[in-house]
């Protein structure tokens, strides 16, 4: 540009001064303001200064919104805050931002986030009939509310409103955008939404954000998609990102892949991982290696109370595998039995079933009680433990505690321990007509021990017939001087001999739909010969007893 050209343009600029000057002196606001102007571009602060105010003073609304700018680089705030908001109420979008902001910030007046709220949302309102130079206003009226709702600073403080904000301001927003979709999203996958979470979470990893990851590594776990659940969970793993190691390792370990496995849980257990302690000192009982497993479970035990949800479970298991690492070492198996306990309290059905055990079994410190047996059986049966399932049908047929024998019972809790895969309980569907023989033989042996008679291939006929006839003493096997008590402990054993044949038959001939009902008259006592199988039942019972077909 050569000095020619300077000259002009500085030629022009005191031209239109003296063009605007006079017109701003006969009070033209808009000369008022262009004058302001033209005394910028010759560095006239002093005059530009006069004229801005005048204008603006005038009410000339981009006056005063830069005669509150103006105010607001020398920090004076209360006179920004007075300059914009004569602007703001005039309807101008960057000073109606300015003064939000002041708000926000109590700067030139007194804090108040309802206000600030009221001027942010004025600017979005009108978004759409904006011009374009003015879109960064609602850009940045967004990005302010979107705080609000982000921090609860607004009257309607809400993640998904800030994120819907942050959406609409721009690329300013678009970090914080990313970050409020992160809550949202894990939020939203905890509640069992996971389109919503998949939806939110997509955005949150676009920044590589390792906690992102893996919370869409546990989403697609949920969805049973490993190939892209392992995918994200690799890339928060390599961040270290500990939920991420221990979630990866889980998988590898139903992978079969307990080597890979123990690495991911070593690594984060040594980063203080709480649930990674516990699989660390778990996967090493495979090695052998019980001290270090040892050390590992109870630092897991010691650290593992405050946890939550499926991890918290695991602190009964961890207690139980202590008891068992201490019972296999003669010097400490005093210690075993109060780890069981705790197991136990803790509601671990293994522990429940082991103190039912040795409840019943007899161990050293603890009180030798069927009773307390069958109580920690049917704790642990009721969780679905297969093996105190098969301990509550076994008490059941055998009457141990003095339960009442009941074949109903036993059964149904043998066919609910063969369900869950109790191999004994599957070995007697399998054998169902022996166990029937096994448990004939049982109750017709106590009615024979109550009357005395010592005779076991007497028939169930000829049994029946020697109480019917009440001639216990002319039988040779038949002790004498039977008295009032011995005839009614014999009516008892009798009744419930009836009961017991009555039971196992029916099971015989009908397993899929049995019901222990026993047999009872029109007065409800039980009977003996007047079955609804029309008299076939003594012969039905001795059939069986000889190992023949039961019809």
């Amino acid at each position: 540009m050569n000095s020619r050209s300077i000259l002009s343009k500085k030629e022009f600029n005191l031209k239109a001064i003296k063009f605007f000057k006079q017109a701003a002196e006969k009070d033209n606001i808009e000369a008022q303001y262009r004058l302001a102007q033209s005394y910028l571009d010759e560095e006239d602060l002093k005059n530009a200064s006069y004229w801005l105010s005048k204008a603006a003073q005038s009410g000339h609304i981009l006056a005063q919104h830069e005669l509150g700018s103006s105010y607001e680089e020398k920090k004076d705030f209360a006179n920004a805050f007075q300059w914009f908001l004569k602007a703001a109420e005039q309807g101008h979008s960057k000073s109606q931002v300015k003064i939000g902001g002041m708000y926000y910030e109590g700067h030139g007046v007194e804090q108040n986030y309802p206000m600030a709220e009221k001027y942010f949302l004025e600017v979005t309102k009108k978004e759409d009939s904006l011009s374009p130079q003015d879109k960064s206003s609602a850009q940045k009226a967004f990005h302010h509310l979107g705080i609000m709702h982000e921090e609860g600073s607004s009257t309607t403080p809400s993640l998904e409103n800030a994120y819907a904000c942050y959406e609409k301001g721009g690329h300013n927003s678009l970090l914080k955008a990313i970050e409020v979709a992160l809550p949202i999203g894990k939020t939203a996958l905890l509640n069992g939404d996971l389109a919503k979470a998949h939806q939110f979470l997509s955005v949150a990893v676009r920044n590589g954000n390792p906690e992102a990851e893996y919370y869409m590594g546990l989403l697609f776990f949920k969805k049973h998609d490993f190939k892209q659940s392992i995918s994200f969970l690799k890339k928060a793993t390599e961040k270290n990102q500990l939920d991420a190691q221990y979630l990866l390792g889980r998988i590898l370990l139903q992978g079969e892949q307990p080597r890979a496995a123990l690495k991911l849980f070593l690594k984060a257990a040594k980063s203080n991982h709480v649930p990674s302690k516990f699989y660390v000192g778990k996967l090493l009982l495979r090695t052998k290696s019980n001290i270090d497993s040892l050390r590992w479970l109870l630092e897991f035990e010691k650290e593992s109370e405050n946890l939550e949800g499926s991890d918290q479970n695991l602190r009964g298991e961890a207690q139980f595998l202590i008891a068992n690492i201490y019972e296999s070492r003669p010097s400490t198996q005093s210690q075993a039995l109060e780890w069981y306990q705790k197991a136990a309290e803790s509601k671990y059905a293994r522990a429940e079933y082991k103190l039912g055990l040795l409840h019943e079994l007899g161990f050293e410190g603890l009180e030798k009680s069927e009773a307390l047996a069958f109580e920690w059986y049917a704790k642990s049966a009721g969780q679905g433990y297969h093996r105190a399932i098969y301990s509550m049908g076994r008490i059941y047929e055998h009457g141990i505690n003095g339960q009442e024998h009941s074949y109903n019972k036993a059964y149904r809790f043998y066919q609910l321990a063969a369900a869950a895969g109790n191999p004994d309980a599957l070995n007697i569907l399998k054998n169902l007509e022996a166990w029937i023989r096994q448990g004939l033989l049982q109750s017709k042996k106590v009615f024979l021990e109550s009357m005395q008679i010592t005779d076991e291939n007497i028939s169930f006929k000829q049994l029946n017939r020697i109480y019917k006839t009440k001639n216990l003493q002319n039988h040779p096997d038949r002790k004498k001087n039977t008295d009032t008590q011995q005839m009614s402990d014999i009516n008892q054993a009798r009744d419930l001999f009836v009961k017991k044949i009555n039971t196992l038959l029916r099971l015989a001939k009908n397993p899929e739909s049995f019901k222990d009902e026993g047999e009872v008259d029109s007065e409800g006592k039980l009977v003996f010969s007047d079955e609804p199988f029309g008299g076939k039942l003594l012969d039905m019972a001795d059939r069986a007893l000889q190992g023949l077909p039961i019809e």
